[in-house]
């Protein structure tokens, strides 16, 4: 999250296609597990229910996320 969030207007196309390269780039360097969590999530997918998918607590759910928005924004 950053300026963008403040501000109404749309990304234009050249922001759209970096931000879309980072993520991609991101997702890649998950493991396949991690990497199911982070699409399911991206979807939009409550974090009980991604929890029940991958048969963790909704406890070590939140673990993960934490460590996957530490990930992301080291």
């Amino acid at each position: 999250a950053g300026m963008e969030l403040l501000s109404d207007r749309q990304p234009g196309p050249a922001l759209e296609a970096q931000q879309r390269e980072q993520t991609e780039r991101f997702l890649a360097s998950l493991s396949p597990r991690e990497q199911l969590i982070a699409d399911a999530l991206l979807d939009g997918v409550q974090s009980q229910e991604v929890a029940r998918r991958v048969g963790v607590s909704a406890a070590r759910m939140t673990q993960i996320r934490q460590q996957l928005k530490e990930r992301w924004e080291g």
